[in-house]
């Protein structure tokens, strides 16, 4: 098993190797065109697929200033947040230069991208920005997009996680009330937790 996996990998990583001379040749002939994009979009997966990250999030980005109404705009813009914090994470970019950029991306996702096509992409932004904040100990910000998720996603299939954060977030501010009401709402919705 591990060995089909592992050709799958193989296979998929050189698929996109051949596919990314063709989106971006349609990039690089074809800027203006309805095409444009699709291509800019698709040059940006390959390359994350291939796991260069810098050039993913420059295409990606891209996206997002020159067709911010694209139909994968607000997925282009939360993965320049998410690229961004894996680049952090792994090393690459230092934080002080990341932070912003990734706090940047996720808050215009929100704004922005609310409604989009894709309403995963805003709830993904909203978790990621409260654990931005939870990483920061800024407690109050982070309890915000927890909250705003759990009032807009009230049957989302992983809540425990958003009222564990919650929990959390209320303790460290010194809202001991708070928190245990919500550790009672999360017994009560998720007593297997």
């Amino acid at each position: 098993m591990g060995m089909v996996k592992q050709g799958d990998t193989e296979a998929a990583t050189e698929n996109f190797a051949k596919a990314l001379p063709i989106w971006q040749r349609i990039v690089d002939e074809l800027p203006e065109s309805d095409h444009a994009p699709h291509a800019h979009y698709f040059v940006a997966v390959c390359h994350r697929r291939l796991l260069q990250f810098p050039p993913a999030i420059e295409y990606w980005q891209k996206v997002v200033d020159k067709w911010p109404n694209f139909m994968y705009a607000g997925s282009a813009q939360s993965l320049v947040g998410a690229y961004t914090k894996v680049m952090r994470d792994r090393g690459d970019i230092p934080a002080e230069q990341a932070d912003p950029l990734i706090q940047f991306a996720y808050e215009n996702v929100i704004e922005n991208y609310k409604n989009g096509m894709y309403p995963h992409v805003y709830q993904y932004a909203l978790g990621e920005l409260g654990r931005f904040h939870m990483e920061k100990s800024q407690w109050q910000e982070a309890t915000r997009y927890f909250e705003t998720f759990r009032m807009e996603f009230p049957d989302f299939k992983y809540t425990g996680w958003i009222l564990d954060n919650l929990i959390r977030a209320y303790e460290s501010m010194g809202e001991p009330a708070i928190a245990i009401d919500v550790c009672e709402e999360f017994i009560q919705t998720c007593p297997d937790d």
